[in-house]
């Protein structure tokens, strides 16, 4: 697994009272909840919520997962959190795999995604990962931001919800 984590906070940049870290999940997990209905609704994927903790966990525990913070006077505001794998097809490249990205709403004028963006690359830099791909909705298409960055699409990811795994009391339709 890569050595992407070392399990301690990293001030990453700071403007006044706000602050881009890479922080332990821990600290993030137990500042989140009041953010995930708003990053719920980001999304726009009808099926409830449950984060599987424990996954993320043993992620953090094998140094395969990096997470980053935005805090503004050391309230959560926003975060990124990362998958660090070997690619399956490609056996000497390590990926950063975005899985998470939330900015607060009322945060997202400006440059601060940007910042969490750049942060997020300079922090890679400095590790074995060689390759960083970001998640982009078509519900919240930040592409353009990821294009000034250097970045280019490589693939795009459709997908069908099949209605009794949505809502899984409604049974099929025959």
């Amino acid at each position: 697994m890569p050595d992407c984590y070392d399990g301690s906070l990293l001030t990453l940049w700071r403007q006044g009272d706000t602050v881009i870290a890479r922080e332990p999940l821990a600290g993030i997990k137990r500042d989140i909840e009041p953010l995930l209905p708003l990053h719920h609704a980001d999304v726009g994927f009808a099926a409830e919520w449950r984060i599987n903790w424990a996954h993320y966990e043993e992620r953090e525990a094998a140094g395969a997962l990096v997470a980053f913070s935005v805090r503004e006077a050391e309230t959560l505001i926003g975060y990124a959190i990362f998958l660090c794998v070997k690619h399956a097809h490609y056996v000497d490249l390590t990926q950063g795999l975005n899985d998470a990205l939330f900015l607060r709403p009322d945060k997202r004028r400006g440059l601060l995604g940007r910042r969490l963006i750049e942060r997020c690359d300079f922090y890679f830099q400095h590790t074995d990962i060689q390759h960083i791909v970001w998640h982009v909705t078509a519900q919240k298409d930040f592409s353009p931001i990821l294009r000034r960055l250097g970045y280019a699409p490589e693939a795009a990811l459709w997908g069908k919800a099949r209605p009794w795994a949505v809502h899984p009391r409604r049974p099929p339709k025959p």
